[in-house]
């Protein structure tokens, strides 16, 4: 498996986490605010 493959891996692993995470973490906040 090529090293580039592996970066590009990577970018995409932390892009589906801040999309998964960002609003699930707004979410909390927003629930703890009330």
């Amino acid at each position: 498996m090529d090293s580039s493959a592996i970066f590009v891996w990577a970018v995409y692993a932390v892009m589906y986490a801040v999309l998964l995470g960002y609003p699930l973490y707004l979410y909390v906040r927003y629930r703890r605010a009330r």
